[in-house]
């Protein structure tokens, strides 16, 4: 069998495999924007007003979106918070605060096993802004409990985070992020009575309470949130690369520095693929889902340190390495504001960008998620090459045929993790008034509409939290 038939044979299998067989994988099932369809109707269902049906979906005996426990959880709270189950929500949320620690240090055996298939076989494991999230709720539904005390133990829980995040090497990706939270924690401090903790918070605050002083005793403080639409998810891209033989035998055989160093070599070709146009971290259509990109390693076999003499000859093998990337179907939202009870109009200001959170958090990984689904397609094409070898000593062509298959296989296993806390807002806006004691209205007008959001309850000398979510 001549190289080029072996390449043709490879390419045709690759591309049938990948395009027959990716039913075989649940979330493969994808709506248009590229979310698996169990997932894409909870947000329809809140869309539509059905808080409490998307809650039960995700809760009833039955429940089984998403297939993570701990994601799940998070689904769980956030929905039943949205359905005003503020107490389940709340006790959901802890149980997942909890796991979320005892995941943050992933299992080696886990570890392990991801380089033998891909990477949603690891638990999963909140980012940072999915972090803050989950305290955010949770501080939401104890206020909404009337238990200010207990938000405040989420206040601070928010700020241990900020505190840990803010010693590290790394220049921080989404620093809005810390003082949007750090001054959400200083209201729920203040809304609790805790002055001098309020004082701290607001301190890392700059720009947002630099002015702000505790209210009089005749009036209050009314922090008005507003989250609009839903916040980027991820999807899967992929590259798939036509290795030579000789490539892949220096690739995985040899001396481990040697080794290391062709790994080296094609991962930085690998990225450079995922950095070149066209393939980005951040999608607003459907264009990620181009046809399978098959990129030979080059005529110029020189670039990838082995001699062109005796190519001919060689056999090819792919190399298919998958990532997730972040889409969002979320159009520019008009501007907002609140009517007060005067006739007053506040607009509304940016407060924490959500996706932009999600995508900074992302960066900080992307580089490693690629390095590691480098280094496991290496590995699995490993596999390919010693079951070729074995069988060939036998029958030349059948350790061939079956090499082929196993690569095959090793191609439809690759998946990218493209799991995330999806029903969260994409962006949340906020506006803070100060109001005279007692029960007050408030307007929210946006898209030429007016959309009730109170009475509120304005404490004397103190503050009060407002959140509103605007689905579309």
């Amino acid at each position: 069998m001549t190289r080029q038939a072996l390449l043709a044979t490879l390419l045709l299998a690759g591309a049938a495999s990948l395009s027959g067989c990716a039913a075989a994988f649940a979330n493969q099932d994808l709506a248009p924007n590229g979310l698996p369809k169990p997932e894409e109707s909870l947000r329809r269902m809140l869309v539509a007003g059905n808080a409490a049906g998307a809650f039960k979906k995700v809760t009833g005996k039955d429940a089984v979106v998403p297939d993570d426990d701990l994601l799940r959880l998070l689904f769980a709270g956030a929905l039943g918070h949205y359905a005003g189950q503020y107490d389940q929500s709340s006790e959901l949320l802890d149980v997942a605060a909890a796991v979320t620690d005892d995941r943050v240090t992933r299992s080696i055996s886990h570890e392990a096993l991801s380089f033998l298939t891909n990477d949603r076989v690891l638990p999963y494991t909140p980012s940072r802004t999915e972090r803050l999230m989950l305290h955010y709720y949770a501080a939401l539904d104890y206020l909404d409990m009337g238990e200010p005390d207990e938000a405040a133990v989420e206040a601070r829980r928010i700020a241990a985070l900020l505190d840990r995040w803010d010693g590290d090497a790394a220049p921080d990706a989404t620093p809005e992020a810390h003082r949007f939270f750090r001054y959400f924690s200083g209201v729920l401090f203040q809304a609790a009575g805790e002055s001098n903790d309020a004082a701290v918070a607001f301190r890392h605050a700059p720009g947002w309470a630099d002015t702000l002083n505790a209210p009089p005793p005749d009036s209050g403080d009314v922090l008005v949130l507003v989250e609009r639409g839903f916040v980027a998810h991820r999807v899967e891209q992929s590259v798939m690369i036509v290795l030579p033989d000789r490539q892949l035998e220096r690739l995985t055989s040899g001396p481990l520095p040697q080794q290391m160093a062709e790994a080296g070599i094609v991962a930085t070709y690998v990225l450079a693929i995922a950095n070149a146009a066209g393939y980005r971290t951040y999608y607003h259509d459907g264009a990620y889902m181009r046809p399978v990109h098959f990129d030979p390693w080059g005529s110029d076999c020189r670039r990838a340190g082995v001699r062109c003499n005796g190519d001919d000859d060689e056999n090819p093998y792919l190399l298919r390495v998958a990532w997730p990337v972040y889409r969002s179907a979320t159009e520019p939202a008009d501007p907002a504001s609140i009517q007060l009870p005067d006739g007053g109009i506040v607009a509304l200001a940016p407060a924490f960008d959500v996706t932009g959170g999600e995508l900074g958090d992302f960066e900080r990984e992307r580089g490693s998620i690629l390095t590691r689904t480098v280094v496991r397609a290496a590995a699995k094409l490993a596999l390919t090459k010693t079951v070729e070898k074995k069988v060939g000593k036998e029958n030349e062509v059948a350790g061939r045929i079956l090499g082929i298959l196993t690569n095959v296989g090793t191609l439809v296993s690759e998946r990218a993790d493209t799991r995330t806390w999806n029903v969260l807002p994409g962006e949340i806006e906020f506006a803070t008034v100060r109001l005279p004691a007692g029960a007050r209205s408030l307007t929210l007008q946006v898209d030429g509409a007016r959309v009730d959001i109170g009475p509120v309850d304005v404490p004397g000398g103190g503050s009060v939290v407002v959140s509103h979510r605007l689905w579309h």
